[in-house]
């Protein structure tokens, strides 16, 4: 019996040996799509690598990558800014241990991570951080624990396997050709919305492990860096059904004496200002959440005078506002001080009137 399952366990290592070696030879040989999304990850390296400090770094998911118009930021709080935003797949513990290499003393870092990140996508998904690792050429692979690792060994086969595939690109397709010099989605602004956008719930439990990890590199962060958390912009419809979810990770933070700059319904925005997912905005969307930040970060961040007014400039109220048509009510939201929020369908994307 013993050497039956000797024999056994002896062919079922050699298998995988096999097969380990057979997907490696094939991730090596077969070239990356020099398009692909994640491509877009070297640019982002190379911003951080020559713009020299003091600079604004956002740090997040794809909600920071087709949400921001780092031009107007730059244009109104007169530094230099780098969107570094790409995939929430790549997980929160990568990108705050990735920025850690970058950051220099002097640099503004404004973290923008999804809800998801604190509920199970910490340390990547397997398909996004494997072709993030590839695109890269690998060089970062010591940034890695073992959970990541595992995702990335996961994710090999379906990498291989779209390598393999060809490639029938159309306006919508996800590229890294698509960013901007910023490192900003540009090409989407151009495009409207689409029809039908799901309303997820946010999967999992909150991990408050990973959470004290991501507060302390926050807090080492900060021996050198002014850092800021804020809330990811998020669609309306799906913030009412993840509230209390949301309210977990805000209240999290706020007991970790890192808090939120602002409450998370100041980036709630309707579902009329959403692209394609509950965190990627239309034109309307970018923005309103862009005229948002630029007053958030004007109140919070050491920097020169302002010496220009944005050139979309939008007041957001703190009390509700009576007798408007261009705001719509939340209920029972996380903070009761901000009740409304501005509606930025197309139709009232211009000539809205503040009081």
């Amino acid at each position: 019996m013993n050497t039956f399952l000797t024999r056994f366990l002896i062919r079922v290592l050699l298998l995988g040996i096999t097969t380990a070696l057979s997907l490696i030879t094939l991730q090596v040989l077969l070239p990356e799509r020099q398009d692909d999304y994640l491509q877009a990850y070297n640019q982002k390296c190379r911003l951080l690598e020559t713009i020299p400090s003091p600079r604004i770094i956002f740090i997040g998911g794809s909600n920071l990558a087709f949400s921001l118009d780092s031009h107007r930021i730059q244009d109104s709080l007169h530094l230099p800014v780098i969107n570094y935003g790409l995939h929430a797949g790549i997980g929160l513990k990568y990108m705050v241990d990735d920025i850690a290499t970058y950051a220099q003393k002097g640099d503004i870092l404004v973290f923008a991570p999804e809800y998801s990140h604190f509920y199970g996508a910490m340390y990547g998904e397997s398909v996004a951080i494997t072709g993030l690792l590839a695109a890269s050429h690998w060089k970062k692979l010591h940034l890695l624990n073992i959970r990541q690792i595992i995702n990335v060994i996961c994710g090999l086969p379906h990498h291989i396997s779209v390598k393999l595939l060809p490639s029938i690109p159309n306006e919508r397709t996800y590229s890294a050709s698509n960013f901007n010099e910023y490192g900003d989605e540009a090409k989407h602004w151009e495009l409207s919305s689409m029809p039908y956008i799901k309303t997820n719930s946010i999967k999992g439990t909150f991990d408050s492990e990973f959470g004290n990890y991501f507060v302390s590199q926050i807090r080492n962060l900060q021996q050198k860096c002014q850092v800021y958390l804020i809330p990811p912009v998020y669609r309306e419809s799906n913030f009412k059904l993840n509230r209390e979810k949301v309210k977990k990770v805000a209240d999290f933070l706020q007991e970790a004496q890192c808090p939120y700059l602002v409450t998370p319904v100041r980036h709630v925005l309707p579902d009329s200002c959403a692209y394609d997912t509950e965190y990627h905005m239309n034109r309307s969307g970018v923005d309103i959440y862009t005229s948002r930040i630029i007053e958030e970060l004007k109140q919070a961040i050491r920097i020169p005078a302002q010496t220009q007014e944005p050139d979309f400039p939008i007041k957001v109220l703190h009390t509700p506002m009576q007798n408007s048509d261009a705001c719509t009510p939340l209920t029972g939201t996380v903070s009761s001080s901000i009740q409304w929020i501005c509606d930025c369908s197309p139709e009232n994307a211009n000539g809205r009137r503040w009081e």
